[in-house]
């Protein structure tokens, strides 16, 4: 369970890479992103399914949209469809107007970095590096929380999405929660960063006392190398005198 808890997490950091980069390169180019069908189903389904489940937390409305939408029928997805193939040709359009080339996204055997669709990481900068030496996980955001809940559901609904989509997807859906849904996942991402300052703070301690002990052990060897330096001066010193009292 540890094991697949770390590939998950390992998967969204790459996941989130990949995010921030079709992020930038969605403003640089101006339009909207088109979503998927299933994006349309959820904005159209959201608030029916809330009101009827009002005792569901967000987790678990999800959940119930990726099996109602994985159980319908191709005739009843068809009105998403339409809306999802609107949609993509509405962005062609506002590309096209912008003099912007519009790039099919790869599919998952197709994305870089190997079959699973995960891009291989770019080699850290030196500084990158430097701060890579901390052995203590950086604090998540309440986004982060949100898509770790959410994942498993939206990649079923969606099974031909390649990464950066489905987190695209995440990322709007949260963009569309309410103060009070999101309230959770900014509560984790609170503990979550007390829990970073803290393992910080004892990490820094650890290291400062750790740095101590070597400058201690330095300082004592370097002590211990002049005594035996004088030592010797001494002896020597005593052979010279001993011997002079024999030749006298």
């Amino acid at each position: 369970a540890e094991k697949a808890a770390k590939e998950e997490e390992k998967l969204l950091k790459a996941q989130e890479k990949e995010s921030k980069k079709a992020d930038k390169e969605a403003k640089s180019a101006g339009p909207k992103k088109n979503v998927s069908s299933y994006f349309h189903f959820q904005g159209a389904r959201r608030a029916a399914l809330k009101e009827a489940h009002p005792e569901l937390g967000v987790a678990e409305l999800a959940r119930l949209m990726g099996e109602e939408w994985k159980a319908m029928s191709d005739e009843d997805k068809a009105p998403y469809e339409r809306s999802a193939a609107e949609d993509k040709e509405r962005y062609r359009a506002e590309c096209l107007a912008a003099g912007i080339e519009v790039k099919e996204p790869k599919r998952k055997k197709e994305a870089a970095g190997g079959a699973d669709g995960v891009a291989e990481p770019k080699p850290k900068k030196a500084k990158e590096a430097k701060e890579a030496a901390s052995e203590v996980a950086a604090a998540k955001p309440a986004v982060f929380f949100y898509k770790k809940s959410q994942r498993s559901a939206i990649a079923e609904a969606n099974p031909e999405a390649a990464p950066a989509e489905l987190v695209q997807m995440m990322e709007q859906a949260f963009e569309a929660l309410s103060e009070e849904e999101r309230a959770p996942f900014e509560e984790k991402a609170a503990a979550d960063l007390t829990r970073y300052e803290e393992e910080i703070a004892a990490e820094s301690a650890a290291r400062a006392e750790k740095e101590a002990e070597k400058a201690a052990a330095k300082a004592e060897a370097t002590a211990r190398k002049e005594a035996e330096k004088e030592a010797k001066k001494e002896a020597k010193k005593a052979e010279k005198a001993a011997a002079k009292e024999e030749k006298a």
